[in-house]
């Protein structure tokens, strides 16, 4: 009967070892945790290195798109400088154009100032015409890769060259209306030339018709008065000569000759075009000034 009592405390107390072992000593808990903390803390280490790694990526494309705005900022110098050149050219093409008709000299104050482009605009407006000229696909934002270089390089001679291809058509235009408008303005001043031309011929045929008729007139009185003399002296008394009164001549001066009236249309004329130059000037004063 005692052995089997033994028995049941010896069960007991090995139960009451095996729930000590089990059971975890604060220390032991809060290790535990503190490996848990450590491990969650890793996890966003980890996670704030690839956001770091991700915004250093980022910030060096910004600082490669704003070195290549500075070399475009920088090339606006020599697109400012190749405008000016286009300017001194357009001048030039003007002052050849002038030598090559003798007629310009008197009626170049014709031409309007607004015919002539001007480069001296604001240095705004030349860079917004800059980037307006360039293709859509190099506004886009840059791309990640090795030939951008190339490709920004490859851009900036794009735009350059289709700057000066607009300028060159500019001129071209520019020369072509002044070209038109100077024949159109020798055209006319031939044709009044030949006008005035035939009214001188047709004037000097009539004075010289007038002429004529006035000799001819003068010898047929002097006839007349010496066939009357004659049975005068042959003694016929009571006979006195009627005298004998010219045909009125039909004056020139009753109506106003032709070469008045076309002085007149040319003179209308000139007028007409100075007010229009005039009205040209005061709509566009900042054309007019740089003339």
């Amino acid at each position: 009967m005692f052995p089997h009592r033994h028995f049941v405390y010896d069960h007991v107390f090995a139960e009451k070892i095996t729930s000590l072992e089990n059971q975890q000593s604060p220390e032991e808990e809060e290790n535990k945790h503190l490996k848990k903390t450590v491990t969650m803390l890793q996890a966003q280490l980890s996670l704030e290195r690839k956001k770091r790694v991700s915004v250093e990526a980022e910030y060096k494309v910004v600082l490669k798109e704003n070195s290549e705005l500075e070399q475009q900022l920088g090339a606006t110098g020599a697109f400012r400088a190749r405008a000016l050149e286009l300017e001194a050219e357009v001048a030039e093409m003007r002052q050849m154009l002038q030598a090559e008709h003798p007629f310009v000299n008197g009626v170049e104050k014709l031409v309007s100032d607004s015919l002539f482009v001007t480069f001296k605009e604001p240095s705004q407006s030349l860079l917004e015409e800059l980037f307006l000229a360039a293709p859509e696909a190099q506004r886009k934002p840059l791309k990640r890769s090795s030939s951008e270089t190339v490709l920004s390089s490859m851009a900036g001679g794009d735009i350059v060259k289709g700057h000066e291809e607009t300028c060159i058509r500019r001129a071209k235009a520019v020369k072509q209306r002044g070209i038109s408008l100077l024949h159109e303005v020798d055209t006319q001043y031939s044709a009044l030339k030949v006008k005035y031309e035939e009214l001188l011929k047709k004037c000097q045929q009539e004075q010289d018709s007038l002429s004529h008729k006035a000799v001819q007139t003068s010898r047929l009185l002097a006839r007349d008065l010496t066939g009357l003399v004659t049975p005068c002296e042959a003694g016929a008394s009571g006979w006195e000569p009627t005298p004998v009164t010219p045909e009125p001549t039909t004056s020139p001066t009753t109506t106003p000759p032709e070469y008045k009236a076309l002085f007149k249309e040319i003179f209308s004329c000139i007028k007409k075009t100075k007010q229009e130059i005039d009205e040209q000037r005061t709509k566009y004063p900042s054309l007019s000034s740089y003339s």
